[in-house]
C-alpha cells in the first residue's frame, strides 16, 4: 500500500449505511468526527463549509480578544 493510501485510510474510513448510501467517517485535526454521504457533490460541500464559516464568524464578538483572534484565524484560512 502506498503512503498516501495509508494516510487516506487512517484519516477517512468509508462504510455502507443502513439506507444503502456510502458514508465517509472523517476525524479532523481537532478530534471532531464527521460522517459525510460520499454522493454529495464537492461543490455543495464547499458551499456548505463557506456558509457554516460565515455563520460562525457572525457569532463571534470582535471586542473580545479571544474571539477576535479566532476571527483572524478564520479569515486567514481562506
Amino acid at each position: 500500500m502506498k503512503i498516501a493510501e495509508k494516510v487516506y485510510a487512517w484519516v477517512m474510513d468509508t462504510f455502507i449505511a443502513p439506507n444503502g448510501c456510502e458514508v465517509a467517517k472523517v476525524v479532523t485535526e481537532n478530534g471532531v468526527t464527521v460522517y459525510v454521504d460520499t454522493s454529495i457533490p464537492k461543490d455543495a460541500m464547499q458551499a456548505l463549509h463557506a456558509k457554516m464559516k460565515r455563520h460562525l464568524m457572525s457569532l463571534l464578538d470582535p471586542s473580545i480578544p479571544e474571539a477576535n483572534a479566532e476571527l483572524e484565524r478564520l479569515r486567514q484560512a481562506d
